[in-house]
């Protein structure tokens, strides 16, 4: 938005570049981020519309606004160095709206200050197998799957590659529910 000839920034930008921020670790956990009149300034845009991208940045447990401290990077933060690499399957490469989903996810990320390696399955189990057994030795942070659950021999092949994987990366399932599937998460599993 343009005010006055001056390019204001919404709140959704101010938010996606705080996000990018803390992950790039320009404030640790604990410690103190800059008060809500200086990042009016630096993004050049007014105190609410700071308040409001700290508040789903609040929503979200990034930050936390302590009395007397200000806001600060929550101690939930993950501080762990990963790949900054997600990988993405979708049935459908040439669907439209599984093209639009891969952006989504994609500019999502890299807010995150992730990036993304994405395919498709076609469907198809045995493309899928293929594709993951090659991934096998690449490091990733995370998955994300369209799943395949057709045959009982797919099922039992899925629920042993999600259990498998689970241990090394986060994994995010999309659009099927799968009640197939039994992972107990212990306490420290976030999903």
């Amino acid at each position: 938005m343009i005010q006055n000839g001056i390019s204001r920034r919404s709140f959704q930008q101010v938010e996606g570049d705080l996000r990018a921020r803390i992950s790039r670790h320009e404030w640790m956990p604990g410690e103190k981020i800059d008060s809500c009149r200086k990042l009016a300034e630096q993004y050049s845009c007014s105190i609410n519309t700071i308040q409001k991208a700290l508040k789903n940045l609040e929503i979200s447990g990034l930050i936390l606004r302590k009395e007397r401290k200000g806001i600060l990077v929550s101690d939930r933060v993950d501080i762990r160095k990963g790949t900054g690499l997600v990988a993405a399957f979708v049935p459908q490469i040439d669907n439209p709206l599984w093209v639009s989903a891969l952006r989504g996810i994609e500019d999502y990320l890299h807010n995150y200050g992730y990036s993304m390696v994405s395919g498709s399955h076609d469907l198809s189990s045995d493309r899928l197998r293929q594709t993951l057994d090659n991934l096998q030795n690449i490091p990733i942070d995370g998955m994300i799957l369209s799943p395949l659950n057709q045959t009982e021999e797919e099922s039992k092949w899925f629920r042993s590659l999600i259990k498998n994987r689970m241990a090394n990366s986060r994994i995010v399932l999309m659009d099927r529910f799968l009640n197939v599937i039994a992972i107990s998460l212990s306490n420290n599993d976030r999903y």
